[in-house]
């Protein structure tokens, strides 16, 4: 009888411990949220991008830093019939460029089609990796550890809270520096520079190899090179090291 009741004490004891624990459980799985998911191709990424989006209520937030050449016609076209029904549904529907696409003949006609549907375009001087942020509940972004065996369109989906809620006030800051797409184009115009020669030229004053502006701006060496010729020529000057003396001092170096 008395080892009975002993029993009985310690799993009464253990119950109110478990009760006790219950609602740090529950905090854990709000803040904790979800794991990680590695898509692996290019086309599982694009197949839960899409079909996130359509699930979508609230918000849509794109950031686009890949050369403008890299996306197709057919993309386009459907990723704006995609965004469009977003906003048909009341949503808000936001893309934040890198300046090289202020340039592409097709991105401003579609840019302008967008715009018209209700969306929101900017264009940024640094602006961070390409990625999709989804209801500020879903983060879509490149896979770039070279520690997570990966093919080139990977990518991951994550839902976790915390790294998502940092993406989304990075979003945030980024947007808020960046130019509405027809302001961004009146500033350009008559620049010396292209879009793409003053990426390049902010990858070289940071250090970098060419090799790795090559990378950065997702173009060539030889692209490099041609850019970086074409730009001494039109400033009359004859080396590299000319030209970023003068990029050290000129306003250009605020636009896109």
């Amino acid at each position: 009888m008395q080892q009975d009741l002993v029993a009985l004490s310690e799993r009464l004891a253990h119950a109110v411990d478990l009760a006790h624990r219950e609602p740090l459980f529950e905090d854990g799985r709000f803040y904790g949220g979800p794991t990680s998911e590695l898509l692996p191709t290019a086309r599982l990424m694009n197949e839960r991008i899409t079909a996130t989006i359509a699930a979508a209520t609230e918000e849509l937030c794109t950031v686009q830093t890949t050369a403008p050449t890299d996306r197709s016609p057919e993309v386009l076209h459907r990723g704006f019939a995609r965004d469009r029904e977003l906003l048909e549904r009341g949503g808000r529907v936001r893309y934040l460029y890198s300046g090289a696409y202020l340039e592409d003949p097709q991105t401003f006609e579609y840019v302008s089609e967008f715009l018209r549907a209700g969306g929101e375009v900017r264009v940024g001087v640094r602006v961070p990796r390409r990625q999709v942020l989804v209801d500020r509940r879903n983060w879509f972004v490149d896979v770039t550890s070279p520690e997570t065996p990966h093919s080139p369109d990977a990518g991951w989906h994550i839902r976790d809270v915390a790294p998502v809620s940092w993406a989304v006030d990075n979003f945030s800051q980024a947007w808020g520096a960046a130019l509405p797409w027809s302001e961004a184009r009146a500033r350009v115009a008559g620049a010396m520079s292209t879009a793409r020669q003053r990426q390049i030229l902010r990858a070289l004053e940071e250090g970098l190899s060419q090799q790795r502006v090559a990378d950065r701006v997702h173009i060539s060496d030889r692209v490099v090179n041609r850019d970086l010729s074409s730009l001494r020529q039109a400033l009359g000057m004859t080396t590299t090291t000319q030209v970023l003396i003068w990029w050290g001092g000129t306003e250009e170096r605020l636009l896109p």
